[in-house]
Parts: C-alpha cells; structure tokens; sequence
C-alpha cells in the first residue's frame, strides 16, 4: 500500500481526488451560486478536464446532432468522484461506466496525465497495479492527501 499511496502523490492523482472526502468536487457556495459558475442551467465550477470526454460520441452528448459544434454545457470535463470506499461498489468507472475496472480506467494515458500538463508517470503495468491496491484500500482511516 505504501508504494501505491506514493504513485497517487507523484502521479498528482490529488489534483481532482484529493481532500478529506477524496475529491475535489465540492459545493463550494452559499446557495444560490454566483452567476457565473452557471451555464445552460449546469453548475460549470467543479468540472476537470480528465482526457475521457468524447464530444463526438453522441452516447454523451445528446442534444449535438452536430459533433464539435459547442462544447456541451460550455466546458468539457467532468466533476471527480470520491475514491472513498471504491472496494464497495460496483465495478464500472467513468461517466458512462466505460471502464470496468480500476486497471481499465489506468490503461487510460489521457485520465492518468489529467492535470498533470500531461506528463504520464504511470508507464509502468506493475506501478499501476500497485495503485490500484492502494485505490481499493481506501476507507474512513485512510489519511487523504490535502
């Protein structure tokens, strides 16, 4: 586990899973929200341009009948799930459940160079499996990287 919470660091997984509920997203607001985090009805401020977004794949975006004419909701991304307790869920990742496991969801370079400039530290299988056990042993007592 230990080798796996260091990959999380260096691989800067924290950048949207960080925190004590093991995300970034949050409700970050006195309700209603400002103006300007508000698009086509759509809160905009906790989405993360994770590489996984298809605009073209019309499974995702519904209303484009036109793929690439306006990015939907006015931004790409998507607002980070927590990997509080991932060991006691269903086995299907990503928005539309693309990924079937955690080693699927780290096969993808675009995710695991998400926020990262895109430098990919996670080239190594055996790495990326060791994070994976580190992901499934997170729970209440795991210490959250701030």
């Amino acid at each position: 586990m230990i080798a796996g919470r260091a990959l999380f660091g260096s691989a800067s997984c924290a950048n949207c899973h960080g925190g004590p509920q093991w995300t970034r997203s949050r409700i970050n607001f006195t309700p209603p929200p400002a103006a300007a985090s508000i698009v086509r009805a759509q809160l905009i401020d906790q989405l993360r341009p994770v590489g996984t977004f298809d605009p073209a794949a019309f499974n995702e975006v519904r209303q484009n009948v036109v793929a690439g004419s306006f990015s939907p909701l006015g931004a790409d991304g998507f607002s980070p799930a927590s990997l509080l307790s991932l060991f006691a869920f269903p086995q299907t990742f990503f928005h539309n459940g693309a990924a079937n496991s955690l080693s699927a969801v780290l096969d993808n370079v675009a995710h695991r160079s998400a926020g990262t400039g895109g430098v990919d530290t996670l080239t190594n299988a055996a790495d990326r499996q060791k994070l994976v056990q580190f992901l499934l042993s997170i729970d209440s007592r795991t210490v959250p990287f701030p």
